[in-house]
């Protein structure tokens, strides 16, 4: 049921703010038009910055390179000068103990989660994509005044003071509260008693109101997971275009990037849950449990974190966890997803080469700028992360004889009401798990050691095997052909062409000579057709060694490799064999949060 969400005129009694105005009226044009006014100080000069990134996307992004026209005046509109002091600085020469204002203009082109963009339908606003800041101004309240046209409304998690008016308590909490503005359809509910909203701009195939329901049951899992929220209310800000994706998480909001057409399938809809449920847990994991290296954030150089595993890995194991838990998605479609995980990961030479807290500390230089050799020299926090979560979680219900799991652990962590480190981790291990599960951050976090995936597998009563056959095979004399593949071989496979993206190492394809780039052309002088390659080495059956023609940088050249049949896949199944005590753990990471909370209820 869909419920008023009321945000009333407020009064604030805060010192004068920093008056931003932003005004987007000219949206036929991709420039937003921004406006600051600072208050008086002691100095001669200031020197204004722009943050070259933005919390939750860890790469320098330079956003300063999208400024046009900087100009500086005084109050009374006098020119004041300036000069650029470095790419993200400008120095200006003010008037001591006066206000002063600055002008510019901001070009936006890039529709994603992590910057600003206008456009004639809708806008982003990214605070930390569009202003600047100085070492007087950031601690300061800011009062954020948008102008936008006639028809168009504004949405974000701050205090609305009046129309199109916002209230930050400062610089570090208006980078954390971005917008949306245009033709918004908004969508209000409750999860828990707590006010929630969904803002939509762009254009949405499907049925939105539908997914609202879904959205509660997502809020409400996660809620109870913690049994307390971190916010008074919450915004998910979204915007709808072709090819759009990903999200940002915020501390009372988050923005999204959604496909035009991701409602209109079965798996556009569950990934789209997915999303909610991973962005809506960071308000708990990441910003309610701080990263101690990251506090406070450092606007205008890498900062670097061990725990990017634990934030965003353990986040996307529970964004996997979360949908199974409240019903919304089918127990074998879970698991069918988390033993696909399963076979990336044990296929992954990375792996072995690149520990998960490495990954972590490289993020600025890895996992946002990705070369061909990723999958042989490094592991992703995301996923790889994940399965640490799994991994851990097992562990801890094992060692603790299932008085407590990793659910039991993020509630600690959350309410230590602070930033924390690996350590806090560590002792919470070791104080309610002992001393051998405690080791589990320095023997598979710390090195790059395999996670004990087969242990944990068996612990909560599954097994990893072989995925069975059809139950209703074809009633005629057709059997489906042995599949066969160039063991190792990474391509991305478009209407114009078979491309390597990368070759694994110690393979058939890397002992062949394949390399990123190569464009297959034929096996043993038959055609590729683009998206028909596996189709080609199929019908040519066990030939091997083939004859591959490729092109290279523009010439034409064959390698000799082995082709072998492709292993079956695998799925993960409950575990027949399993003891009593594995099938009621399994039943344990299975239940509902809430479900479970109603069952004590109950009882009480």
């Amino acid at each position: 049921m869909l419920t008023l969400f009321v945000v009333g005129i407020m009064t604030w009694t805060q010192p004068q703010p920093v008056a931003v105005e932003l005004d987007i009226r000219d949206h036929q044009h991709p420039y937003i038009y921004v406006e600051i006014h600072f208050n008086p100080s002691a100095q001669y000069q200031r020197t204004l910055t722009m943050p070259n990134w933005i919390p939750g996307s860890y790469k320098i992004r330079d956003f300063a390179r999208h400024v046009e026209s900087f100009e500086a005046h005084t109050s009374e509109g006098d020119t004041l000068n300036h000069e650029r002091l470095r790419k993200d600085s400008w120095i200006v020469d003010v008037v001591k103990n006066q206000p002063f204002s600055v002008s510019y203009a901001v070009f936006t082109d890039e529709a994603s989660v992590r910057t600003s963009l206008l456009t004639h339908d809708y806008a982003l606003l990214n605070p930390a994509s569009l202003l600047v800041y100085d070492s007087t101004s950031r601690s300061k309240p800011h009062q954020v005044t948008v102008s936008v046209p006639s028809t168009w409304r504004v949405a974000a998690a701050l205090p609305e003071t009046d129309r199109h008016v916002f209230m930050a308590n400062s610089f570090d909490q208006l980078v954390d509260s971005p917008m949306v503005a245009g033709n918004l359809q908004i969508l209000d509910f409750e999860v828990q008693g707590i006010p929630h909203r969904w803002a939509i701009a762009g254009l949405a195939a499907g049925d939105v109101l539908a997914m609202v329901p879904d959205m509660q049951r997502i809020c409400s899992e996660i809620y109870m997971t913690f049994q307390k929220a971190p916010f008074d209310r919450f915004v998910f800000l979204s915007f709808f275009a072709h090819g759009a994706r990903g999200g940002l998480e915020h501390s009372s909001s988050t923005l999204l990037g959604v496909d035009t057409d991701a409602l209109l399938t079965s798996e556009g809809w569950n990934r789209f849950l997915g999303l909610i449920a991973h962005e809506y847990f960071h308000a708990w994991n990441v910003k309610a449990i701080r990263d101690q290296a990251l506090t406070p954030y450092q606007y205008q150089t890498e900062v670097y974190s061990d725990l990017l595993w634990f934030h965003e890995g353990i986040t996307s194991y529970y964004d996997q966890l979360v949908p199974l838990r409240a019903g919304l998605i089918s127990e074998k479609a879970s698991l069918d997803t988390w033993a696909k995980d399963l076979t990336t990961y044990f296929e992954t030479p990375g792996r072995q080469v690149q520990s998960l807290e490495d990954a972590s500390r490289n993020a600025w230089i890895h996992q946002y700028q990705p070369s061909s050799a990723r999958p042989n020299a490094q592991v992703s926090y995301y996923s790889a992360g994940a399965l640490s979560g799994f991994a851990l979680d097992a562990t801890i219900r094992r060692k603790s004889k299932d008085k407590y799991s990793l659910d039991d652990l993020m509630r600690h962590l959350f309410n230590l009401n602070r930033s924390v480190s690996s350590t806090d981790i560590t002792s919470w291990l070791s104080d309610n798990c002992g001393a051998e599960a405690a080791q589990f951050l320095d023997q598979h976090i710390k090195q790059a050691n395999e996670l004990p995936l087969m242990q944990a597998i068996q612990d909560l009563g599954l097994r990893f095997a072989e995925k069975q056959e059809d139950d209703h095979p074809q009633q005629n004399g057709f059997k489906a052909p042995t599949e066969f593949e160039i063991e190792g071989l990474i391509v991305n496979e478009t209407p114009d062409a078979c491309t390597v993206t990368s070759v694994l190492r110690d393979t058939a394809a890397w002992k062949a000579g394949f390399t990123a780039g190569d464009v297959i052309l034929a096996f043993d002088h038959i055609q590729v057709v683009p998206r028909k390659m596996a189709t080609v080495l199929t019908a040519r059956g066990q030939n091997t060694p083939t004859e591959v023609c490729l092109s290279r940088a523009g010439q034409l050249m064959t390698l000799t490799a082995d082709v072998t049949p492709k292993a079956k896949p695998l799925s993960l199944q409950k575990n027949d064999s399993a003891s009593e005590l594995q099938k009621k753990r399994l039943q344990s990471w299975l239940t509902s949060a809430v479900k479970n909370k109603e069952s004590t209820n109950a009882t009480d």
